[in-house]
Parts: structure tokens; C-alpha cells; sequence
């Protein structure tokens, strides 16, 4: 909790929003889970989430600030200004199972 009140924020919920409010990426977790990234300030913030089928709902596993937080993405946001990639590197990727979200 120190650390991440560092980083300034006063509580883990705090700190969990900030993150999944605006990702930048998802890549595999371990077990059936995903880890959301927020790039800021030259760190990796992530948080750990596992769909929960008899609830119905996500829930955050865990969560924690990484200088760099390695593994495959499976999705980006693209910001404006920035261009597509080639359909040559999109073919390099490993072919995963379609993940579908919001545009925000």
C-alpha cells in the first residue's frame, strides 16, 4: 500500500480506477486472467482481473506499478496521430481467440 500511495494515490480503489477508467493495453495473465496497463510517468500500472462466471462479473486480483511490464498484448488503443500497423507485423502475432470492447 506504501508504494502505491507513492505514486500518489490514498487507497488501492483509487489506485484500480485510475487504471481501468483508461488502459492502454491487455496482455495474457496467468490462469485464465488478464492484466489491464496504464503507461504513465515511465512506470506500467497494472491490474490483475479475472472474469467471474457465476457472478457475472469482473474482479481485480491484484495490482501493482512495474517499470516495464512484459507479455504479449492482445489489445492496444490506438491514439490519434499514431498510424496502423503494417498488415505484415499484424500477421507476426499470435493468433488468439477475438477480444471485443467498447470504444471509449
Amino acid at each position: 500500500m506504501a508504494q502505491i500511495r507513492g505514486f500518489g494515490f490514498p487507497t488501492f480503489v483509487a489506485y484500480a480506477y485510475f487504471i481501468c477508467r483508461l488502459y492502454d493495453w491487455i496482455t495474457d495473465g496467468r490462469a485464465d486472467r488478464l492484466v489491464l496497463v496504464r503507461a504513465k510517468n515511465f512506470y506500467d500500472h497494472t491490474v490483475v482481473v479475472q472474469y467471474n462466471e457465476t457472478q457475472g462479473h469482473w474482479a481485480i486480483s491484484t495490482g501493482l506499478p512495474k517499470r516495464i511490464h512484459r507479455g504479449d498484448r492482445i489489445w492496444e488503443r490506438v491514439q490519434a496521430g499514431r498510424s496502423e500497423p503494417s498488415p505484415g507485423a499484424v500477421e507476426k502475432r499470435p493468433r488468439r481467440e477475438t477480444l471485443t470492447l467498447p470504444k471509449t
